[in-house]
């Protein structure tokens, strides 16, 4: 088993395209546990009479903070590209 785990994801029907990669990468601090998503999702609609259109995605990346002191609280948040 490859760690962190890596997926990819593929989809499709007549009317839209699903694709994707999950990548992560994790880092512990002593107080927190970060885990950045690395991977990008896509989304194509492929409407009857219009144009297709494209979504693209990052998901969140998250940190735990509190691991060792106090309630555990996840945080998300975005980094800017």
């Amino acid at each position: 088993m490859h760690h962190p785990p890596v997926a990819a994801v593929y989809a499709d029907s007549p009317y839209w395209e699903y694709w994707g990669e999950q990548n992560v990468k994790t880092k512990f601090t002593g107080t927190s546990f970060d885990v950045n998503h690395l991977g990008w999702w896509y989304l194509r609609l492929k409407p009857c009479n219009a144009p297709p259109e494209i979504y693209t995605w990052k998901k969140t990346n998250q940190a735990v903070v509190g691991i060792l002191k106090g309630s555990p609280v996840v945080d998300k948040y975005i980094i800017s590209l």
